[in-house]
């Protein structure tokens, strides 16, 4: 749990035909749902005789919908770096719970695409985009307005609010690291609200150990201080880093449920 504390403050109304739905304000703790839209971007290039130009690319698209009644919690820290955060939960917890009586599994709709979510037991998930690597820019997917359907109490929850994504530069060698070794990462200005980055190391792609920090800088090295929270003794043959973007509504239903949306930008190292 965190300490913060908890206020239900209603805020904007939504008096779309059928949204039905009011945006609460500083919820961070014991809401029933949260419905995420992450677009992972890379540092894409494309090279004339003349020069290089470097610009934001689309490395994939995945969506979530978590539900525990009363149970989640914002994920975002409050301040600094804390073992154990995974910013990319495969469980909704252990109050994870079905939705009663659901037909079939959650669906999604942007305007230029719509997606099924399979899962079940509180969390349902579908990989939209996977590792494409395209240089299309990630900004069709975020700024579309992505709704859930299909998910009872849970459905209208929407994903509204986006910016620009910034370019991250993520030091050379990035892509294979070794334990404790310093490195770097810079990006440029913009206007999300919240910044995070999140390492894990994993072991044949399944985590070991997670640490997430959060940052209002354009920068951040993963130095011997952050490295000392790891355990060099739990055996790992992989790093992995990721700098995350994010906006964050909470959204009161008709169905009285309370659920956190995400939108989210997350940039990946990639060896061109």
């Amino acid at each position: 749990m965190s300490n913060r504390p908890v206020f239900l403050v209603l805020g904007l109304i939504s008096y779309g035909c059928n949204s039905g739905k009011v945006v609460l304000d500083r919820v961070y703790e014991d809401f029933d749902g949260r419905f995420v839209s992450q677009v992972y971007t890379w540092e894409c290039q494309a090279t004339n005789d003349a020069s290089t130009e470097t610009f934001v690319g689309t490395f994939g698209h995945e969506v979530a919908l978590y539900y525990a009644p009363s149970s989640l919690d914002d994920l975002f820290p409050d301040s600094g770096c804390i073992y154990g955060l995974d910013m990319f939960p495969t469980t909704a917890g252990e109050n994870g719970s079905s939705l009663e009586g659901l037909v079939g599994y959650p669906s999604w709709s942007n305007g230029i695409d719509n997606g099924i979510l399979e899962g079940g037991f509180g969390y349902w998930f579908q990989d939209v985009l996977t590792d494409e690597r395209t240089c299309t820019s990630p900004d069709a997917i975020l700024n579309a307005p992505m709704v859930l359907g299909n998910a009872l109490g849970l459905s209208g929850a929407s994903i509204e609010t986006a910016y620009d994504v910034p370019p991250v530069n993520f030091e050379g060698g990035i892509t294979s690291l070794d334990f404790g070794e310093v490195i770097s990462m810079q990006w440029g200005n913009h206007d999300w609200p919240r910044t995070w980055v999140h390492i894990r190391r994993v072991q044949d792609g399944a985590p070991v150990e997670l640490v997430t920090c959060a940052t209002d800088s354009n920068e951040f090295t993963l130095d011997t201080e952050i490295w000392g929270q790891f355990n060099e003794d739990f055996p790992a043959d992989g790093v992995e880093i990721y700098v995350g973007f994010e906006s964050r509504e909470v959204q009161q239903l008709s169905s009285g449920d309370v659920v956190e949306v995400l939108n989210r930008a997350v940039a990946v190292p990639v060896e061109n």
